[in-house]
């Protein structure tokens, strides 16, 4: 059985700060056009591109 994954996204002026649980894993992006796009990056690495 595969363990559910959930993401949580702080988004302010500045960055967006993400987390992902259960791992607890935490990363921030720079709130820009180049920063989301590597937060789009990061989350097809990490299998959760299935939550957009």
């Amino acid at each position: 059985m595969t363990e559910e994954s959930f993401i949580g996204v702080d988004v302010c002026k500045a960055r967006l700060d993400v987390v992902i649980l259960p791992t607890g894993e935490v990363t921030a992006f720079d709130n820009t056009q180049e920063g989301i796009q590597k937060f789009l990056k990061y989350l097809q690495d990490h299998r959760h591109a299935d939550y957009l």
